[in-house]
């Protein structure tokens, strides 16, 4: 009874802030002429609704029509029809109104994707994100509305951020989709294949080690290797022709890295992500003899361990799978190198927990003990590196409980 309460109060208290909170955060987003004040409204609303999607009662926190509301306000942003984005506005709101006459004849018509444009441009992709996961496979209606505009960034926006930002507008949409993002699997995959294509094509010219990609050519590059593993995700056999393809876009980085700093570290923890849903999707299609020592020797990740858990999914399903390269002799040491190298990254802290670590550390503890029964336990483990093998030490040797999901 006592938690009853507490999340009837909790939902009360959510529903308060919605009705407060959303109407202002609204208008601030449409009418301020900070940027950085519109991109915290935007922030607030995505907020309000995902803590409305996490609850039992969220039909009664949110209701459709501030839903809506939020949705045309995504419009307006990727229009760029903001007074932050240099739009004069005519509105005068309570909440947000519909689209203006002019607003419904221009559709075509999409932010210019400029330095100004991203950071709403940004925030507006996370609102979409979350407005997706509210709503699951009946987002498909609303998205159709918005694709017009993200196709449009990713052709004219100025900048290649603000393609990038769009492209990551797809990926975040079809996670929420599902199944029911099988259209835009077809129509983006080439798109998607084209723009890395040029982006290498450009690369190749350069003999440097750095390359010439801009930070922004690499933001793209990156943003469309991780949508291209989401797209693999939601609608396998609509990619399955192109696997090969695919995997090799995600493999050439790994093998020849180009470019030094944040974002050519986000190309190759991407290609990381991007191989992973793709054998996770898909193992059968996989050269894994060709992928798997790869993947393997490309970890732990550079910069961005958030997607911890499809690498450590996909690891733990090739296992229970006994895929056939991974129960390799020679493949057994690498994995328990890679997994220990992972487990022992600073960057994996925060995001290596509960069922991801779980999974990781019992794929060693079988390894190991199926290893001990062939008197070959220890040889396995001399061959890593002492401070590979002390990390993997540790971590089989914590306590049943931190291993629980």
């Amino acid at each position: 009874e006592g938690k009853k309460r507490a999340a009837q109060k909790w939902s009360s208290w959510i529903a308060e802030q919605t009705e407060t909170f959303g109407p202002e955060a609204l208008w601030v987003v449409t009418n301020d002429d900070d940027p950085t004040v519109a991109k915290a409204g935007i922030e607030v609303l995505e907020r309000l609704i995902d803590l409305s999607s996490e609850n039992d009662n969220k039909a009664k926190l949110v209701s459709k029509t501030f839903i809506d509301d939020a949705h045309k306000l995504v419009k307006r942003v990727f229009k760029g029809r903001t007074t932050a984005q240099g739009f004069e506005t005519d509105t005068t709101f309570d909440g947000i109104k519909a689209a203006s006459a002019e607003e419904k004849t221009e559709d075509k018509k999409v932010a210019e994707g400029n330095e100004d444009d991203l950071p709403l441009l940004e925030n507006a992709v996370q609102l979409m994100a979350a407005i997706g996961r509210r709503k699951g496979s009946r987002f498909e209606r609303k998205f159709k509305k918005i694709t017009p505009m993200l196709e449009g960034l990713v052709k004219d926006a100025q900048t290649y951020e603000a393609k990038a930002i769009a492209v990551t507008g797809y990926a975040e949409a079809c996670l929420a989709l599902g199944a029911a993002a099988q259209p835009y699997v077809v129509s983006l995959q080439p798109e998607l294949t084209k723009i890395i294509d040029e982006l290498r094509a450009k690369d190749a010219t350069s003999s440097s080690a750095e390359g010439i990609l801009t930070s922004g050519e690499q933001h793209l590059e990156w943003a469309s290797l991780w949508t291209l593993g989401i797209l693999a995700s939601c609608s396998p056999l609509d990619v399955v022709s192109q696997y090969p393809k695919l995997i090799g876009l995600a493999l050439e980085r790994l093998k020849q890295p180009k470019g030094v700093g944040e974002q050519a570290d986000l190309v190759w923890d991407n290609s990381i992500y991007c191989l992973c849903r793709l054998i996770r999707s898909n193992h059968q299609q996989v050269d894994m003899a060709a992928v798997l020592p790869v993947l393997l020797d490309s970890l732990p990740f550079k910069n961005d361990p958030s997607e911890i858990d499809v690498m450590a999914d996909t690891i733990a399903f090739l296992w229970k799978e006994r895929d056939k390269t991974m129960v390799r002799p020679d493949m057994l040491p690498r994995l328990l190198t890679a997994i220990a190298r992972v487990l022992r990254s600073p960057l994996a802290e925060d995001d290596l927990r509960g069922l991801p670590r779980a999974e990781l550390v019992t794929v060693c503890s079988e390894i190991l003990r199926e290893a001990q029964a062939q008197g070959q336990a220890q040889s396995l483990l001399e061959i890593m590196q002492p401070d590979d093998r002390k990390a993997l030490e540790h971590a089989l040797a914590q306590p049943p409980a931190g291993m629980a999901a």
